[in-house]
């Protein structure tokens, strides 16, 4: 499989951490028991201690859909590959319009590829990660030629699941379980990779099933597909719930194993591309793995683009120079789930 090209597509308006904990001030002012103006200056300390400077939201007249055939007509041209040999569209975006059929059957038809594939990936953040191994395997199965992997992550819009209800507290223990959501950043990205070989792919991967519910997204039905447990559904259906501390002291040991296991060695990797969880956290988890002066990490100024942080840090450094073509990369992932992935990958 060959990476031909992959492309970012970022909202213009950019948020401060001040703009957030604003929101927070306003939207708790008559719902939040305690001290408000105390626990808004404790979120914003906890969001510059973890890293976050910025992030971009879309502007609420903004369709996601615009974004991603933004991003995909550029990864269609830069990669030289006609329009026309695209045989197959993945959507793997964490945010999407449609439960059935999958989203993109909508994205192919939007962007003009009638007789595509279609298929989504729902694997969370990993979700990119993912399709890559999926569309490797198709290729050499002779059932492709040629795929879009499309990302799209627009969670913040007004009125929707999360927001203005992320920002309305009653306690201080809603934090807990909500923090994390407060660094989401917005994005579309486009990938497209070709069954052309390319000897530098090698893809490990270490699924952890019982932390689970440590980081969900729940559906109406969801108490009738899993076990019962207090983290699950506290806030509602389409509600992001995220105990990322939990996440972090679980998972960092397995996160540095799975990077491990990559038999190429650090100093053969030009850049190492994580999972933009929080710069804390990346920070730990690569210094723990000797890995910390090869990681490029976008979360400081666009925040947690979901599934599409290790795309959108790709794209920039390539557009930086921080990375060449012809490089030797690696996608390093930590996922709810909990699942954790680390793969090598010519740039």
């Amino acid at each position: 499989m060959k990476l031909k090209s992959v492309e970012l597509a970022l909202p213009e308006r950019l948020v401060t951490n001040d703009e957030v904990v604003d929101r927070i001030g306003y939207h708790s002012r008559e719902s939040f028991s305690g001290d408000l103006p105390v626990f808004t200056r404790h979120v914003l300390k906890l969001l510059r201690k973890c890293g976050a400077d910025t992030r971009h939201w879309a502007d609420h007249r903004a369709l996601p859909i615009h974004y991603i055939a933004d991003a995909a007509s550029a990864a269609i041209a830069r990669s030289t590959v006609p329009k026309r040999e695209i045989d197959m569209v993945v959507y793997v975006g964490v945010d999407r319009g449609f439960y059935e059929p999958a989203n993109a059957y909508f994205i192919a038809d939007y962007l003009g590829l009638p007789s595509a594939q279609c298929f989504d990936v729902v694997d969370a953040c990993n979700g990119w990660s993912r399709a890559l191994q999926i569309c490797d395997a198709l290729f050499q199965a002779g059932q492709s030629r040629c795929a879009l992997i499309v990302n799209g992550e627009f969670p913040m819009f007004e009125g929707g699941p999360v927001n203005p209800r992320l920002f309305q507290f009653s306690s201080v223990e809603q934090l807990r379980h909500r923090f994390p959501a407060f660094t989401l950043g917005e994005c579309a990205a486009a990938t497209i990779v070709t069954a052309e070989a390319d000897g530098a792919w090698e893809y490990h991967s270490s699924s952890h099933p019982r932390y689970a519910d440590l980081c969900t997204v729940s559906c109406h039905g969801s108490p009738r597909y899993s076990l019962d447990s207090k983290r699950l559904n506290i806030d509602g259906p389409g509600f992001f719930v995220s105990f990322g501390q939990d996440m972090v002291s679980e998972g960092l040991e397995h996160a540095v194993d799975v990077l491990r296991r990559l038999s190429t060695p650090l100093d053969g990797i030009a850049a190492i591309f994580p999972h933009a969880v929080s710069q804390l956290a990346i920070d730990a988890a690569a210094s723990s793995a000797g890995a910390r002066d090869r990681v490029y990490t976008v979360f400081p100024r666009t925040g947690n683009l979901i599934s599409a942080s290790v795309p959108a840090g790709l794209s920039l450094a390539l557009g930086e120079g921080r990375l060449n073509k012809g490089d030797i990369a690696a996608g390093w992932v930590g996922s709810a789930g909990m699942v954790f992935s680390a793969y090598t990958f010519t740039a």
